[in-house]
């Protein structure tokens, strides 16, 4: 519920570590998502650590997917998985070397783009009439959306590429070709 998200909040935000003591940054994600397949990072903001090491910087483990990585002089470390898997959703855990050691824990969701055919599986159509099909996809994390292409084939095909709201990363070159071009 989101009143026990904002308590989580400002119980980290008061919690209270002695001066000098390292500690998490309690603006770090403690729930990530990702996608079957595609590389996953988890964060962890260590403040005041002076002469500690944080176990992040170690990974402990034969599977070269996972990574830890930290930038010198700098308070984050992160974990990178490569390929993740739906098997590697769970618990992970960022420690500080103190006495007793501090940790910071990261829950990893790892899903798998769904699609859906709207009014399938089976569609009965008419001879004659108009084929609508419309796809519907959860579970897929697009950081652009308002991009749709729509093709008319025939002896005189064409294709419409429609970009709603239009930034300035939009930019770039775009190509027009049939299918069976040779491209130079």
């Amino acid at each position: 519920s989101e009143s026990s998200k904002r308590f989580r909040a400002e119980f980290l935000e008061d919690w209270p570590h002695q001066s000098g003591s390292p500690y998490f940054d309690p603006t770090s994600p403690d729930n990530v998502t990702g996608l079957v397949g595609h590389p996953v990072i988890l964060l962890c903001k260590v403040k005041n650590l002076q002469n500690r090491t944080v176990m992040g910087r170690y990974t402990y483990t034969s599977d070269q997917r996972f990574e830890a990585a930290h930038k010198p002089r700098s308070e984050e470390w992160a974990l990178r998985i490569r390929s993740p898997q739906r098997r590697d959703s769970g618990q992970y855990e960022c420690q500080i070397s103190t006495t007793p050691p501090i940790g910071h824990a990261v829950f990893l969701n790892i899903v798998e783009p769904e699609t859906e055919v709207l009014g399938g599986p089976d569609l009965f159509i008419y001879a004659g009439s108009t084929i609508n099909l419309t796809c519907i996809t959860i579970n897929f994390d697009s950081t652009r959306g308002g991009i749709s292409l729509v093709t008319e084939k025939g002896i005189h095909s064409s294709s419409r590429l429609l970009v709603q709201s239009a930034r300035t990363s939009d930019a770039g070159s775009y190509q027009c070709a049939p299918d069976n071009a040779h491209l130079n």
